[in-house]
């Protein structure tokens, strides 16, 4: 059975929301995570990406030890926004899913 695009877009909406990977989303919704990922790309928007605001609620000091051991770090690339991440090894991953949220 076919949906229509209505109801694909508060799948995807839903599916952004609930924060799981487009896998274990599908799984939980007994969809196909290959419809999922083409209907989330045809109905992201299409105009220019554009810059996203980023609070800091409260400075963060870190202490590093010295010397300064070099930090192993994570490139998260966005194809379709443009944007590449590096994200520092031990990165609170909530932080980052919101970061990709916001950029895709």
């Amino acid at each position: 059975m076919r949906l229509p695009a209505a109801h694909w877009a508060e799948i995807v909406s839903a599916h952004h929301a609930s924060g799981l990977s487009m896998e274990q989303f599908a799984r939980r919704n007994q969809i196909s995570p290959k419809s999922l990922w083409r209907w989330r790309r045809r109905l992201r928007p299409t105009g220019p990406v554009g810059f996203v605001e980023v609070h800091i609620a409260q400075p963060v000091e870190v202490a590093l030890p010295s010397p300064v051991a070099p930090v192993a770090t994570l490139r998260v690339e966005l194809q379709a926004a443009g944007v590449a991440i590096d994200v520092p090894a031990g990165a609170d991953l909530a932080w980052l899913r919101q970061i990709v949220q916001a950029l895709t």
